[in-house]
């Protein structure tokens, strides 16, 4: 018998001709690997098989921008032999070249730190993609200090002020406000919101802020402007016939001026007869005149037509008659 630490001479030279093999082989595949030259990620990629389609990763999206800081997008990353099909299971690491701007986590969801533009990265294998990530804080909504300006002189301003948020609710300057008026002969604004009344009127005033819009209205009235008539003419059919007309006095954005008190004036006293404080005409006789509403300063005219249509002819006598040689 053997001693027990003595072992045949053919299976001792086996072991040692295997463990030859697998240092060989080791070796070779060392050196193989360190033929390759590294690519721009630093990875020595191993030279494909004769026909072998090379593999290829499917990001997506290939890029993306975030508004707020906190914002987050999902990316997903696909395996593929580069011949449609696809590969189950592939397991993906995810870096970002430079996370003070955006992080990135194993499961791929992107987190906006800091205003800035960088690279996330996915790799498996020997396979990587890049998709460039843009953080820029951008407007979610605007606020604006007045919803209206009643302007009662000329070259007056007054500063309208804007609260402006991105989407996490942090604001942002707001001097990104874009302003303007719709009608710079009645009103103008300044790039710093600064309103100045020019001309009688109405307009609107709009505050712009990326794509989100905040708007004000403007009215310029420094008196009197014009009369609201109702009715805005008259006709009369019958003398005797009465019709009331009214008036309000608007300034010059069409409000109505409270203590303004309108008067009647007109000058064919043979058609119709006035009241000078309630309006009331009377038609007097056949014809058309003007009457005159005032307000102020302001003047409105409306025509009056007085006529005067038969309702029944009455005949007498009722009926005649008649002998040969007669008359009546």
């Amino acid at each position: 018998m053997f001693p027990l630490s003595h072992r045949p001479a053919g299976a001792s030279m086996a072991r040692q001709s295997g463990a030859r093999f697998r240092l060989s082989a080791l070796l070779a595949g060392v050196t193989l690997i360190a033929s390759c030259s590294p690519d721009s990620s630093g990875i020595r990629r191993l030279p494909l098989e004769p026909g072998a389609a090379a593999p290829v990763i499917t990001l997506s999206p290939t890029s993306t921008s975030l508004g707020y800081i906190g914002e987050t997008r999902q990316f997903a990353a696909q395996l593929g032999a580069g011949t449609g099909t696809t590969a189950a299971g592939a397991r993906f690491t995810w870096t970002s070249a430079n996370p003070s701007v955006v992080t990135v986590n194993t499961s791929g969801v992107v987190s906006a730190v800091a205003e800035g533009t960088t690279q996330i990265t996915v790799r498996t294998v020997n396979v990587v993609d890049s998709a460039t990530v843009i953080v820029k804080r951008i407007a979610a909504s605007v606020a604006l200090s007045v919803d209206d300006i009643l302007f009662t002189e000329l070259a007056k301003s007054e500063t309208v002020t804007a609260t402006i948020l991105d989407g996490g609710g942090q604001s942002l300057p707001s001097s990104t406000m874009v302003w303007s008026s719709a009608d710079t002969a009645v009103a103008t604004v300044s790039s710093s919101g600064e309103v100045t009344s020019v001309g009688q009127g109405a307009t609107t005033v709009k505050g712009t802020a990326d794509a989100v819009q905040a708007s004000l209205s403007v009215r310029v009235a420094t008196g009197p402007a014009s009369i609201d008539v109702d009715p805005a003419s008259v006709a009369l059919t019958a003398l005797g016939d009465t019709v009331t007309v009214g008036g309000t006095v608007l300034d010059a954005a069409g409000a109505a001026l409270s203590g303004v008190v309108v008067t009647f004036e007109w000058g064919d006293t043979t058609i119709v007869d006035v009241d000078k404080v309630t309006g009331l005409i009377t038609a007097t006789g056949l014809g058309s005149t003007t009457v005159t509403v005032v307000g102020d300063t302001v003047r409105q005219n409306i025509s009056v037509t007085v006529t005067q249509t038969p309702a029944s002819v009455v005949v007498a006598p009722e009926s005649i008659t008649l002998t040969p040689g007669g008359a009546v």
